[in-house]
Formats: C-alpha cells, structure tokens, sequence
C-alpha cells in the first residue's frame, strides 16, 4: 500500500499503511499469543478481506507479521533464524540478484517485476556476491 501523494517520496509514501497499523491492526492482535504466528497471520488476513491484501496493506500484514516472530523469537530466548528455522543444520540459500527492476514499484513501464540472475556454481556464497557487480557491468 501506497499514499500516491506524490509530494512525499515521488507517491510511494507508506502513511497508510502505518495508520492501519496503529489502529485497526493493532487492536485485533493485542493480546494474541504471539508464538501462535499462524492464528496471528490467519487473523490478519481475515482482517483485510480482499485476496490481494489491499485494504490494509500487505506491506502493513508483513511488517507486523514479522514483528509478532520477532517478539516470539524474543520471549523463547532464541535467535529470530533459529525461532524460525528450528534446531537442524543450517544452510545459506542460492544468492540471486536483482539486475532489473519493473512493475509497479518501478518508475518505467516494464511489465515484469524484476529480472535477476543466478550463479549456480558450487562455491562458497561469498564467491558467488562477489561475482555480480562483475556480471552487471561486462
């Protein structure tokens, strides 16, 4: 969600989505259990009604949606990657890079959201950052 008031960050202002979160948010999620992540997301959803989360903003959803996991992680005394991902071994994901970007979130007239690249090869994923400034600019 967006203000399109074009006068605060070229329409891309996000007062809006903040006041639903200071106010109709925030009074269906007090006193929800916040290790329940998945009745805190249901109730949320619940509480836009529209299939794109456009009433209340998906960018207002996620933020407070990460916030309750935050809280979660906090009060279990756990690391928010560990709250999340559980006790097993951990394994950094494929970094991908956004070469790029369209839709409406750009300022031009591309279709497609984002354009990204992948470097599939097996190296450390230190190797693998380091190789896109390289691939942007040859």
């Amino acid at each position: 969600m967006r203000d399109g008031d074009k006068s605060r960050y070229l329409g891309k202002g996000v007062l809006k989505a903040v006041d639903n979160i200071n106010t109709e948010i925030c009074e269906a999620i007090i006193g929800l259990d916040a290790a329940d992540q998945t009745f805190i997301d249901k109730t949320l959803i619940e509480l836009d009604g529209t299939e794109t989360k456009s009433r209340l903003g998906a960018n207002a959803m996620l933020a407070v949606s990460m916030a309750v996991a935050r809280a979660a992680a906090e009060d279990a005394g756990l690391p928010l990657y560990r709250y999340l991902g559980g006790a097993g071994p951990m394994a950094l994901p494929v970094p991908m890079m956004n070469v790029i970007n369209g839709g409406e979130h750009a300022n031009n007239t591309l279709d497609i959201q984002e354009f990204m690249i992948i470097r599939w090869a097996r190296k450390p994923s230190a190797k693998r950052c380091a190789w896109a400034p390289r691939s942007s600019t040859t």
